[in-house]
């Protein structure tokens, strides 16, 4: 009895250990991927073995499977078994060419964007879901007439003038060849949230990356 009893404390001290010396495998949705998940990485000073950059369905499903051990996301979790904080502000604005009829205005309204030809990310991403259900809250039918899982793609459509878009303002830093148009009657101040599985071990190298 004291040998299993010895044997199993020196496994729970070498799991431990193991657990301490894992990498961080960090999941990120596309705007926090393309805009902000590197510099926080840098500041931290952590080289994580694996980083996802995906839409938040994508996410969602690989720290449900363990596949992942934190992750930033700009959409909404369905499941009740990761827990989500906010922790970034996310402001979506409309984004169009220079040469569009809406370039020089202060604001729209929503209900300006009825049969407006809409370029959308694909409707497993956060931002699909948060306009489906801006438009449906303001009985706006979404014309979408483009669908990219790419950012570079939706935006260099905009440029030509194929549609508008409307997206997270973080993307747009930067973009002298579109502006950001402010929505009156969309919800415009949303957050990225760290999400994390309920059951989670915090080691070290992950508390620190929450902190």
């Amino acid at each position: 009895a004291r040998r299993l009893l010895n044997l199993s404390s020196e496994l729970e001290r070498q799991m431990g250990r193991a657990a301490a010396e894992a990498p961080l495998r960090v999941g990120a949705t596309v705007t926090v991927g393309i805009c902000i998940i590197g510099g926080i990485l840098k500041s931290v000073k952590l080289e994580p073995s694996y980083v996802c950059i995906g839409n938040t369905g994508m996410i969602e499903r690989k720290l449900l499977q363990n596949q992942l051990d934190v992750a930033l996301v700009e959409g909404n979790i369905q499941s009740n078994d990761l827990l989500c904080t906010p922790v970034i502000p996310n402001r979506f604005v409309l984004a169009c060419s220079r040469a569009h009829r809406f370039a020089n205005r202060a604001y729209i309204r929503l209900a300006e964007l009825d049969g407006e030809p809409l370029i959308m990310r694909e409707k497993e991403s956060g931002s699909w879901k948060t306009m489906e259900k801006a438009f449906q809250d303001a009985s706006v039918p979404m014309r979408v007439v483009w669908e990219c899982n790419n950012i570079q793609a939706t935006l260099n459509a905009v440029r030509v003038g194929f549609g508008v878009t409307i997206l997270s303002e973080h993307l747009l830093h930067g973009d002298t060849d579109l502006v950001a148009v402010p929505v009156e009657g969309l919800q415009s101040e949303l957050w990225i949230s760290l999400v994390v599985h309920k059951d989670k071990f915090l080691r070290p190298n992950l508390r620190m990356f929450i902190e």
